[in-house]
């Protein structure tokens, strides 16, 4: 019979099953199993948070939002919730922010990064791992500030947090990946290994409550070494230190007692077998943890306490504690009473085989002097005490006591120098290594990722070529390393790149969106018709393999067949940016100027940061002859690419539309600063020095051309007309003829030039056709 009230053994079983399940992938038992236990146990919110885990995990967005919705005040069934709301969009992020926010104060300062392994889980997440998700949801929400803001929490409680570093590159956020990827303040935490030695059997471990009547120590003696006894760790001091134990502070409270309570923690008896290398330290003399607190005093050191340590007692105090003292050695013994200051005293007398006699002469002889020094020093607190010795006698007896204790004095200094290092700060070197070497990894990968992010190729390159062999030659590097060249216009090396992608892991479709790309510029049909046929025959719904079947049928001219790929890759995954940007290149070759614009806003939506998207804005609105807002789009997309040189041209190109030559020229100069082997920059750079009448400049100009694109036909037709301005017919006849050998189908425009020959030139020329084929180029 089912128990009306869940048992803990029970849903405890129930809970391992799940678990079981789901480590080894099997959703269904998993599901079945959740089920069961929400069921058996409807009111725990653990139950409903492992039930919302196993339908998230099985794609069952809107079911696990309805089942955590009610739950948000616990942190496991808010963080599923919140996840489901980023899934399923439409509005629904500001509800998952206000679930998470709801319950901040159950993640917030949390930290369990370092808490996993192969035996171990925390399904809760902690305070990193919720700030990545709010910074997800800040997001697409479209709040970049508070996305960023979120981002850079979640990376200082975890630099490990890739995904974090990623989106905070993709908010366009300026950072440096080495002030990321470094050690924080909770990871050099964990590396520290706790140097607490084990208490021998016969010794309790309740000395560390005992620090907390010493605080006024720590701050009037600062040099003094650490004691591994106390909880206060690396502040503490080791108590057999004679320079602490001869501490004014200590000797009072050594002598005049600490109260009852730290009577009963001290501990009264040592093994009668004991020996004193034993106790000092065990088979090799260093270890500390099996010697109790020692506070012997022999000759030597009770002078030294004398002389040199009695800074804050009157020397009435200082004859009553030597009263004290004296008493307490002769009463040590089996029968002693169970004072604090007779039980430090006595312990090391019993065991060192030091008589009674000896430190009863030892107390009388130092009530003498104190005496002595009572009649000098009444009332200086705060001033040390020096005896220089009343006769040559008294130096001579204490001489000869220094030399019968210094085999003892030599002991206790032994011990006092542990060869472990204070609590906090002995270190895991293995650990630590593992952590550096990663970071590093990171540090690398981040900054190729960073740089590429702000398109700047060369330093993204450098960045990826420093990784190892092993490393560099894996599927994700050698994609960032295509995408680089793939901006630097470098289609050659791009291609090999992509082309290792594809033999490290052939079943890929990330990023092959752009390696179609590449394909088409290089205007390789047949290469293109087999990834193509590859990809979709991988994954049907893979938006990547349907972009690569559109940018097929765009080589072949088929636009319509290309919107239908573009289309579908956009159904599949709407964040795509790219698959709308290549449906708006369609509807402009198609002259759809609407729709393009249509495409073109929607891929701005899905990525503001996407350059590609207004850039065709600013050509659709160039086209439709508003040179004013195509200035301004193109002005956007260089700012976000701001080392594209062909961005920079179209800036100048909307400026030359309004007339504006000598701003044109000046972007004309800076793209091809940037470029010096950019054949566009170049040529609209020829031209407006032309249209300004500076004809040697852009002769210059054409020439350097000619050399960089010898094939080009329009090259050889502005080389013609620049000749016969210049009154060079020759020459001009030349390059025309050149000009209509390379392309037969302007030969209409061409041979016009050739008859006009004698005719004056006129600046106002029409450069559309050119300024295309150089875009396309």
């Amino acid at each position: 019979m089912t128990p009306s009230i869940p048992q803990p053994h029970v849903i405890a079983h129930f809970r391992s099953l799940v678990w079981q399940s789901l480590d080894n992938e099997m959703l269904p038992t998993a599901l079945f199993a959740a089920e069961r236990l929400n069921a058996y146990d409807p009111k725990g919110g653990d139950s409903v948070h492992l039930l919302g885990l196993c339908l998230y995990r099985d794609g069952q967005y809107l079911a696990a939002e309805s089942l955590t919705k009610s739950w948000v005040r616990h942190l496991g069934c808010a963080y599923i919730y919140a996840q489901c709301c980023l899934k399923l969009g439409d509005g629904r992020e500001s509800q998952g922010i206000n679930a998470l926010e709801t319950c901040r104060r159950l993640w917030n300062g949390t930290a369990t990064w370092n808490q996993h392994s192969d035996t171990d889980r925390r399904p809760i997440p902690d305070a990193a791992t919720v700030q990545f998700l709010l910074g997800r949801l800040w997001h697409n929400a479209g709040d970049v500030k508070k996305s960023v803001d979120s981002y850079v929490a979640a990376l200082k409680l975890n630099p490990f947090a890739w995904e974090a570093f990623t989106g905070l590159c993709d908010t366009g956020a300026n950072l440096r990946p080495n002030a990321v990827f470094k050690q924080s303040q909770e990871m050099l935490e964990s590396l520290k290994i706790p140097s607490y030695p084990s208490h021998p059997s016969n010794i309790p471990a309740t000395i560390p409550e005992e620090s907390s009547g010493l605080n006024g120590l720590r701050n009037s003696s600062e040099n003094l070494p650490s004691d591994p006894f106390s909880s206060n760790g690396g502040n503490s001091r080791d108590r057999s230190d004679l320079s602490y134990n001869n501490h004014p502070s200590f000797f009072n409270r050594l002598n005049e007692g600490v109260g009852s309570s730290l009577e009963a923690e001290t501990p009264t008896s040592q093994p009668t077998g004991s020996s004193s290398h034993e106790l000092f330290g065990g088979v090799n003399g260093v270890n500390v943890a099996d010697k109790p607190p020692p506070a012997r005093k022999t000759r030597a050191t009770t002078t030294e306490i004398t002389t040199r340590k009695l800074t804050s007692r009157s020397t009435r105090d200082i004859a009553n504690d030597g009263k004290r003292s004296a008493t307490s050695s002769q009463d040590s013994g089996p029968q002693a009473p169970a004072r604090r200051s007779t039980r430090l005293t006595s312990k090391f007398t019993s065991k060192l085989g030091v008589g009674t006699e000896r430190e009863t002469r030892l107390g009388t002889k130092e009530r003498e002097r104190e005496a002595k020094k009572k009649a000098r020093t009444v009332g200086s607190r705060s001033r040390s005490l020096h005896l220089t010795g009343t006769s040559a006698a008294a130096k001579e007896r204490q001489k000869e006591r220094e030399r019968e204790n210094s085999e003892d004095i030599n002991m206790s200094d032994a011990t006092s120098k542990p060869t472990f290092a204070p609590p906090g700060h002995q270190i895991d070197i293995k650990k630590q290594e593992a952590q550096l070497f990663i970071l590093d990894l990171f540090k690398k990968a981040g900054a190729g990722y960073f740089s590429l992010g702000r398109f700047r190729c060369k330093e993204a390159l450098h960045a990826l070529n420093s990784l190892s062999p092993s490393q560099k030659d894996t599927p994700w590097v050698q994609s960032q390393l295509g995408r680089a060249y793939y901006e630097m216009a470098n289609y050659v090396e791009a291609e090999k790149c992509f082309l290792r992608v594809r033999h490290l892991s052939p079943v890929r479709t990330q990023d092959m969106e752009v390696f179609s790309t590449i394909l088409w510029h290089q205007r390789k049909e047949v290469d293109l018709s087999y990834l193509a046929h590859e990809l979709i025959e991988l994954d049907r719904l893979s938006p990547e393999a349907w972009c690569a079947l559109g940018n097929c049928f765009s080589l072949q001219r088929d636009h319509d067949q290309a919107l239908k790929c573009f289309k579908r890759a956009t159904q599949l995954n709407p964040k795509l940016a790219y698959a709308f940007t290549l449906q708006g290149h369609e509807h402009v070759s198609n002259e759809e100027y609407e729709k393009a614009l249509t495409s073109y806003r929607n891929a701005i939506t899905a990525d503001s940061r996407h350059y590609n998207a207004w850039y065709g804005l600013g050509k659709v609105f160039e086209k439709m002859g508003k040179f004013d807002t195509a200035e301004k789009h193109f002005r956007t997309a260089s700012k976000i690419n701001p080392t594209n040189a062909v961005l920079v041209c179209c800036v100048g190109m909307a400026m030359e539309k309004n007339k504006d030559f000598k701003g044109a020229l000046h972007q004309y100069n800076i793209a091809c600063d940037m470029s010096p082997t950019s054949a566009l920059s170049r040529f609209k750079k020829a031209r407006t020095l032309m249209l300004l009448k500076y004809y040697q400049p852009a002769l210059n100009e054409l020439r350097i051309l000619k050399d960089l694109a010898p094939d080009e036909a329009n090259v050889h037709y502005l080389l013609g007309r620049l000749h016969k301005l210049l009154r060079d017919k020759k020459s001009a006849i030349k390059h025309f003829t050149i000009a209509l050998n390379l392309d037969p189908k302007a030969g209409h425009l061409i041979k016009e030039a050739i008859e006009n020959l004698d005719e004056e030139e006129e600046d106002e020329y029409s450069g559309d056709a050119e300024e295309n084929r150089f875009l396309d180029h």
